[in-house]
């Protein structure tokens, strides 16, 4: 499996997102951060009805300097970053 790390949850990685998570040949899962905890889990929720799974996509609150252990558990996770 691919764990993809999106940085943003607006309205380009949201898409980014749901193509990637709605293939049926590629198995991945959406890792989302952002600063906006709303927009996270709207990420979240859009990709998961988008493609039907809710274990497909999840999110991470980023900080707004730095990084945190949160963070840096899901980016060991991820190969492959989208900023």
């Amino acid at each position: 499996m691919h764990h993809i790390f999106i940085a943003g949850s607006g309205g380009i990685g949201q898409a980014a997102g749901l193509i990637l998570a709605a293939k049926s040949d590629f198995d991945c899962h959406i890792h989302f951060g952002d600063i906006s905890e709303s927009a996270g889990q709207a990420a979240v929720g859009f990709v998961s009805e988008g493609c039907g799974a809710s274990d497909r996509a999840s999110f991470t609150l980023m900080p707004t300097e730095g990084s945190n252990d949160a963070l840096d558990s899901t980016l060991d996770k991820c190969g492959i970053i989208l900023d």
